[in-house]
């Protein structure tokens, strides 16, 4: 008799993990029926027990095991990614049920009676990490390797997978890679309709020959016996880790599911994770030792926006006050002269970033989470409405007109600081009548479509000005972008987070190898990163950045853990306490959140560090597990903020 943990497959109600028995031999992943309130449902098998060594356990339940009602499908998962995902859960001091839920798309796993595989892949006998292969450089590079990769794993009978971060990516990826196979290429993104999913999705397991499988982190859990290679594009994105529990890292997945199908991983990006340099360049590969150099042929410029006081009239000159400086706004004419797009990067959405009584100096903050309220122009919902600007907490929601006054000296003279997507528009249209503006963030695009739309706009406007936040940077690829200007990024350096200056480089490579010219406007001109990103000097870089995580002890040299509480401060802080003595002997740090009261309540954090090579530590690991859910548990965050 087999004992089997299942996860049953009910629309609308959260995973969780249940126990029957069977007597017939089967194997994680595969599909059976089971009892649960009176009706016979699919489930997913994730663990299967003998009888005879759990006989202990069974007489200690409080229920009386039930048995399967019968077997769907002997496989409908691979056991190479039900057991990598066993692992990924265990790293991520998670449960199996939630894992699999983030892992395999709703449709899927809804249908998943209906996508039976028929060659899934097994577990290698001894699943073992390996280094991955790192590229690093410019996109039209990466993607021409990426071509070079998929025919040499036709050549070897071997199926290949091309994960990217977003759909965005990915899509662009797709009409890359699949010139010249299109028969053999399948585009698998969660966000298609659930007929063209299913069908992308059986057919890629139906295939014959080898294929190349190109989509987000969601086409993981397609099971092919002979996938060879896994390509990480854009290794960097913030994208790979889910941003709610249980807070897993799709780059883990990849990394387990190459283990047990025995397959080779490749990193790509224009300057990857140091975390991830690291480990290709001590592996003492020559192989996968990853190249620093960047192209810097091109013209990148260094502004200095610095508000320094005139030697004469120690006032600040106008000059110095200015939105844009001079060579911004010369290269965005040059742009628009040649007939050609440009794009103008901005950190923030809205107008400005935070606002100052201008008589105590106090900042205009959210009266129910204490972040800075963020000045936004007027956004009409209807078209003839009259609109109001309006002061706009980003972390709560809250909306204050602009009729206000400081909330500690009633003063009305309130200044506005910081430079939004808004600000900059509004600057452009003022310094440059005849320019067509085009502003994409989160305020003017909700919808993929609004921002396909937005991009078939700019470019078909042929010297268009792309005004845009992070959400922007995907749609540059292949838009033949002239001139880049990135309006301000001082308010990361200002950040005290560990990955910030490395994120600033980044961004900097990033806009300099999707441009023919790149200007860097900048308050702090001194920062050694700037150095290192306008001549694009990325071992230097590295170098500086690596010695100082070693010193201080800081990824990758340690692997940290954040446990998060939110509620009344004296609860928080005394459960915090606790997670600071389980956790011992392991260093734990107790501090605010960077914005540490919500909606009235305290946000506060313990920070764990494990020393490199230890974690997952099986005792700390049940115990994380067993936390209630008034506690987070994020391992390897993207942000100790």
């Amino acid at each position: 008799m087999k004992i089997l943990s299942v996860i049953p497959i009910l629309k609308g109600v959260a995973p969780e993990t249940l126990t029957y028995y069977a007597s017939a031999d089967m194997r994680p992943g595969a599909l059976v029926r089971v009892p649960v309130r009176g009706k016979s449902i699919p489930a997913i098998v994730t663990r299967v027990d003998e009888a005879s060594s759990s006989k202990t356990d069974i007489k200690r339940l409080a229920f009386t095991l039930k048995k399967i009602d019968g077997v769907i499908a002997e496989q409908c998962f691979g056991e190479a990614f039900m057991s990598a995902l066993a692992r990924v859960a265990h790293y991520h001091a998670s449960s199996l049920g939630p894992t699999l839920s983030a892992a395999v798309p709703k449709t899927i796993f809804e249908n998943c009676a209906e996508l039976i595989a028929k060659d899934v892949g097994t577990v290698a006998s001894e699943p073992k990490r390996i280094t991955p292969r790192l590229i690093q450089a410019s996109y039209e590079d990466r993607v021409a390797r990426y071509r070079s990769f998929i025919r040499e794993s036709f050549a070897q009978q071997k199926s290949i997978v091309v994960i990217a971060p977003t759909t965005v990516e990915a899509e662009s990826l797709f009409g890359e890679l699949s010139h010249g196979v299109t028969e053999r290429a399948f585009f698998i993104v969660p966000s298609l309709t659930k007929k063209k999913l299913l069908t992308a999705w059986q057919g890629a397991l139906d295939a014959d020959a080898p294929v190349v499988i190109i989509g987000t982190a969601a086409s993981l859990a397609l099971s092919r016996r002979d996938i060879g290679t896994f390509i990480i594009e854009h290794e960097s994105s913030p994208h790979y880790k889910s941003q709610t529990r249980p807070f897993i890292d799709a780059r883990t997945t990849i990394h387990e599911l190459a283990a047990s199908l025995g397959a080779s991983v490749i990193a790509g990006d224009i300057f990857a994770r140091l975390e991830t340099s690291t480990g290709a360049i001590e592996a003492g590969d020559e192989s996968i030792r990853p190249s620093f150099r960047q192209d810097r042929t091109k013209s990148v410029t260094l502004v200095d926006m610095s508000t320094k006081k005139d030697s004469e009239t120690q006032q600040r000159t106008e000059e110095k006050k200015k939105v844009m400086s001079n060579e911004a706004l010369a290269a965005l004419m040059r742009s628009m002269a040649l007939g050609r797009l440009s794009f103008v990067y901005s950190l923030r959405k809205g107008h400005s970033g935070f606002t100052v009584c201008r008589d105590c100096g106090k900042v205009l903050t959210c009266d129910r989470c204490a972040a800075p309220m963020v000045l936004h122009l007027p956004r009409p919902k209807v078209a003839g409405d009259v609109a109001e600007r309006s002061f706009e907490c980003h972390r709560c929601g809250r909306v204050r007109n602009t009729h206000t006054v400081c909330d500690d000296c009633s003063s009305w003279r309130l200044e506005m600081y910081g430079l939004g997507v808004e600000k900059v528009a509004e600057t452009l249209h003022s310094e440059l009548s005849d320019a067509q503006i085009f502003t994409m963030s989160a305020d003017t695009v909700t919808t993929p479509a609004q921002a396909r739309e937005l991009i078939k706009r700019w470019k078909e406007s042929g010297n268009g000005i792309l005004v845009g936040t992070d959400m922007a940077l995907a749609y540059l690829h292949g838009a033949s972008v002239d001139a880049v200007v990135i309006a301000s990024v001082d308010t990361l350096l200002a950040l005290p987070d560990i990955g910030m200056p490395e994120r600033v480089f980044r961004l900097v490579s990033e806009l300099a190898d999707a441009s023919e010219s790149l200007v860097i406007q900048t308050r702090n001109p001194d920062a050694a990163v700037f150095s290192f990103a306008v001549s694009g000097d990325g071992w230097g870089f590295y170098q500086q950045e690596i010695g100082k995580r070693k010193i201080l002890s800081y990824p990758p040299y340690m692997t940290l853990i954040k446990v998060t509480r939110h509620g009344e401060e004296a609860a928080v802080m005394r459960d915090l306490g606790m997670i600071h003595e389980m956790s011992l002997p392991y260093q734990t740090i107790v501090y605010p959140a960077f914005i540490s009261h919500v909606k009235g309540m305290y946000n506060a954090h313990a920070l764990i560090s494990i020393p490199q090579g230890i974690w997952p530590d099986e005792r700390l690991v049940t115990q994380l597990r067993g936390l209630p859910p008034t506690f987070t548990v994020n391992v390897a965050p993207e942000s100790v903020l």
